[in-house]
Formats: C-alpha cells, sequence, structure tokens
C-alpha cells in the first residue's frame, strides 16, 4: 500500500493510467485505494475501476472531482466477487459523475450500472459507451442512452437479456 502511495506521489503532475481491482471483500484496501484515486483523479487518464457490488456508493464518492484528463474510463461492479449483499438492482450512475467535468473523456465501458434518466455532464463528449449486465431483467431505455450520450456513435450493449419495452416481461 504505502508503494502504491508513493508511486502516485512521485508521479506529481503528471497524467496516470490506474487499474483498480478489488476482488474480495476486503473493506480496509477500499478504504484506502479509493481516497488514494479520488486525490489523483484530475491526473487520470484511463482509469479501470472494479470491484464488488457491495462498494458502490464509496466508487461513486471517490469520482465526484473533475477529471480533466481523463480519456477512456471502465467502471463495473462484479456480482461474482464475494462479500456483502449485492442490492436488489444495479447502482444508477450519478448524474454529477466527475462533477461534471470530464472534458477529453471518449470512450466509456459500464459493467452492472444503470443510467439515470437525464443528463450526465461529464459524458458529453463520450463517443462510444458500452453497457454490460448481469442481470436477467434489464430493461433497455434508448432515450436514457441518447441523454447521457449526446455526442455517441457507437453503442454497444451486452446482457443475458434486454427487454425492450420495460412494460412487457416475457
Amino acid at each position: 500500500m504505502t508503494k502504491f502511495l508513493s508511486q502516485l506521489t512521485c508521479s506529481r503532475d503528471n497524467t496516470i493510467n490506474l487499474t483498480i481491482r478489488v476482488v474480495a471483500a476486503y473493506r480496509s484496501i477500499v478504504d484506502f485505494v479509493l481516497p488514494a484515486l479520488a486525490g489523483c483523479l484530475n491526473r487520470v487518464k484511463t482509469p479501470t475501476v472494479i470491484t464488488n457490488m457491495q462498494y458502490w456508493a464509496q466508487v461513486f464518492n471517490a469520482l465526484s472531482a473533475p477529471a480533466t484528463r481523463l480519456v477512456d474510463l471502465l467502471l463495473g461492479f462484479d456480482l461474482r466477487l464475494g462479500g456483502g449483499s449485492a442490492p436488489d438492482d444495479d447502482p444508477v450512475l450519478p448524474s454529477n459523475i466527475f462533477g461534471g467535468v470530464a472534458t477529453s473523456l471518449h470512450s466509456v465501458q459500464l459493467h452492472n450500472i444503470r443510467l439515470p434518466g437525464g443528463s450526465v455532464p461529464a459524458f458529453k463528449t463520450v463517443e462510444h459507451a458500452f453497457l454490460g449486465s448481469d442481470e436477467h431483467d434489464n430493461p433497455f431505455k434508448l432515450q436514457s442512452w441518447l441523454n447521457v450520450f449526446p455526442a455517441g456513435h457507437s453503442f454497444d450493449f451486452q446482457s443475458h437479456s434486454f427487454i425492450m419495452d420495460p412494460r412487457r416481461r416475457t
């Protein structure tokens, strides 16, 4: 852990790439790594953050500051990773993620995260978006995608099944 923090400190103002994958229910790791991520978010270019579903609130909290150098984002919650209980539904992406500022963001991959009904200002420059879900009952709402990714021209959806009309469940 000390090495991780020293590498972040030594990089000073340099742009960094960062991969965080917490594959077990170690609250102490999450409590250590996510504040470090929050502290250097304005320097991160291509973060990959994958953790247990139970930590979704802490992850979203760590991603609340502007991220002006952010280009590609991979963010997901894994239901297969042990520990704690998962919510009834996938968590909803906060509309104020990155404080609404991610001016260089080009590509977003989200796994087990639902989109909000309205806009997400930080995603206004995203051209390529991917949504994956382990849910078997995940309604597909095209209007939500168009609201969240207004500059999008490449969308990829992956799930066990998508319901085109959420009123009709078959």
